[in-house]
């Protein structure tokens, strides 16, 4: 187990980096309990309102008899030591409002290549428009300075992550960070160099595996090799069955439509018998209508509608109870939870710190996205439309966010932007765009519902902001309306 202790304004956080169901957000005097002192930093930090009840710097014994056995019991400790954290991050500077003393994890695209021309495809409508892509040992430079921030997490993606060259040199380098490494595969490989892949990421074996369909037959249609009209339905099976019989942890994405909801269940079925005694996880995310999926093709594959979503979340729950299945998908409120059950996640939300506080999206807040060109963003997927909504937002609340030096004219200058010029420290403190997300972001559709948080964690900001112009509100596939 990689353990490491992080120290935040709120207290901190403990993470095991090789199972996050282990990670336990701790307050300031679990922090002083396992540290044994009084750590004069947090004292300097300007605190978040909504968690000034977790910033007593005393406490009952039983509740910290608990708080050790709940370390003890997750591995953090045994009997006979007090403490062992491989890392101890310390701040790196003063904050001035509700976020992490640094990212968490990043989204690095390797390459903008890829050997399809999938009509789903966003990324040539929100792509920066240079060819130039990083260098190895920037991307090498960029992963070092995240990892001194104390980052467990890296998400190497594309394009085809497997076009650029030394692809699995820039994966094992985050593997011996012993960081966290999701790596995006279309599964789609030219010929000759097909089983060198796939040997390659047996061996690499990463944290987990991505790999995208988009239906049944439909799939056929919509990822598709460049040049060709041939499908690519089977060859990503293939690649999926090589990696789970080789005991890799994949996880299937499925991009839901409009029109292949009546090919979900057949799918899920699908699924179950890559592996019926454990079948991969899943992922299910509606189709952004950016780029490619924007313009005109000689069929529809349009976003799903709320009807579309509630009927897919029903399905979802069948799955899940019958074969077990561990299937993630956006406006999960469904399954009916028990008061004692819903009480427990309601008292956990009201006691988690806000940065720490899971609202479905990260970006900006706990993580960054970097281009393969080195520009940051908050979401790979918005595309242009991110910046106008941003200064909108910080002309709608010119008072408040000038303070913090948001203001329209810095996001639209956007001097740090790029992470081949500046620092990571640079951008995460320092750039405008992601201080909005860090400070601003609020779902203020999603707020008034009961199950925020509790079960769903709402909208898709990328959506809203297709959907209604703003990233804030109005994702037309939130299922309330129908419950």
């Amino acid at each position: 187990m990689a353990k490491k202790l992080y120290q935040e304004y709120f207290g901190g956080e403990i993470k095991d980096t090789k199972n996050f169901k282990n990670n336990i957000i701790i307050n300031r005097w679990q922090y002083n309990l396992i540290t044994g002192s009084n750590n004069s930093n947090l004292d300097l930090i300007l605190e978040d309102n909504g968690s000034k009840n977790l910033n007593a710097l005393e406490s009952s014994e039983e509740q910290k008899k608990y708080f050790i056995q709940n370390l003890k019991q997750k591995g953090f400790m045994d009997n006979s030591e007090n403490y062992l954290f491989d890392k101890k991050y310390e701040l790196k500077q003063q904050i001035n409002y509700p976020k992490l003393s640094g990212p968490r994890g990043a989204f690095i695209e390797i390459t903008n290549a890829c050997h399809l021309s999938c009509i789903t495809c966003y990324n040539e409508f929100t792509r920066a428009q240079s060819n130039k892509v990083m260098k190895t040992e920037k991307i090498k430079n960029i992963i070092d300075e995240l990892y001194s921030f104390g980052a467990d997490f890296i998400a190497l993606t594309g394009g085809e992550t497997t076009c650029r060259k030394d692809w699995f040199d820039i994966a094992k380098y985050v593997k011996e960070k012993d960081m966290f490494l999701r790596f995006y595969t279309c599964g789609v490989y030219p010929k000759k160099i097909r089983e060198s892949i796939l040997e390659n990421l047996v061996e690499l074996s990463p944290g987990e595996i991505r790999i995208t369909y988009a239906g049944m037959e439909m799939n056929d249609k919509v990822r598709v090799r460049k040049g060709k009209i041939n499908g690519t339905f089977d060859e990503i099976t293939q690649s999926a069955k090589y990696l789970i019989d080789n005991k890799q942890n994949v996880k299937l994405n499925y991009i839901l439509s409009h029109e292949n909801v009546s090919e979900t269940e057949k799918f899920l079925e699908f699924a179950y018998t890559l592996n019926s005694k454990a079948p991969p996880k899943i992922n299910i995310g509606p189709v952004r209508a950016y780029g490619n999926a924007s313009l005109c093709h000689d069929f529809s594959f349009t976003s799903p509608s709320a009807q579309d979503f509630f009927n897919i979340n029903n399905l979802v729950g069948h799955f899940r109870k019958e074969k077990g299945m561990d299937i993630n998908i956006i406006f999960d409120c469904l399954d009916k939870l028990s008061d004692k059950v819903m009480l427990q996640k309601k008292e956990k939300i009201a006691n988690t710190p806000w940065p720490m506080l899971h609202q479905g999206c990260d970006f900006g807040r706990s993580s960054l996205g970097i281009s393969y060109d080195g520009s940051i963003s908050v979401c790979g997927i918005m595309g242009n439309g991110l910046i106008e909504n941003a200064v909108k937002i910080a002309e709608e609340n010119l008072d408040e966010l000038a303070k913090l030096g948001i203001t329209p004219k810095n996001l639209r200058d956007n001097e740090f932007n790029n992470a081949t010029t500046k620092s990571i420290e640079d951008l995460w403190f320092n750039s405008p765009l992601l201080a909005l997300m860090q400070y601003f972001y609020k779902k203020e559709d999603c707020e008034p519902c009961d199950k925020y948080r509790v079960q769903c964690m709402g909208m898709c900001p990328a959506m809203s902001l297709y959907d209604s112009g703003d990233m804030r509100r109005g994702d037309k596939g939130c299922v309330r309306k129908l419950l």
